[in-house]
């Protein structure tokens, strides 16, 4: 019982104070959505800090999270605003918003 309070306080934590203020939330087609992703995000690496013993794999993750965001795939309009791989117009907050895969584009390539 005590393990779930700490990854609903932490869910709620990770959501409130650091990720209100993202643009995806002024951009998304669905705020909530994106509200319990990050919810999600924040109990789930909690439950795996509590499993482990230690923060580390969970800030491994979260920096993974953020790189893969930066450096891989990334969407217009982003909190992490960088010139990933791939990049994406549609609007996010949708429950298939990854699998758009007709709106990538591949800024790299667009100035050779």
């Amino acid at each position: 019982m005590r393990n779930t309070i700490a990854c609903v306080l932490s869910a709620i934590l990770f959501t409130a104070p650091p990720h209100l203020s993202n643009r995806e939330l002024g951009s998304a087609e669905n705020p909530a959505l994106v509200l319990v992703f990050y919810a999600l995000f924040g109990g789930l690496v909690t439950a795996l800090s509590i499993a482990t013993g230690g923060f580390e794999p969970a800030l491994a993750i979260h920096a993974a999270n953020n790189l893969f965001v930066a450096l891989i795939c990334n969407y217009q309009g982003s909190s992490l605003p960088s010139l990933p791989i791939f990049t994406t117009t549609k609007p996010i907050g949708t429950p298939l918003w990854i699998s758009c895969s007709s709106s990538w584009d591949f800024p790299w390539f667009s100035s050779w």
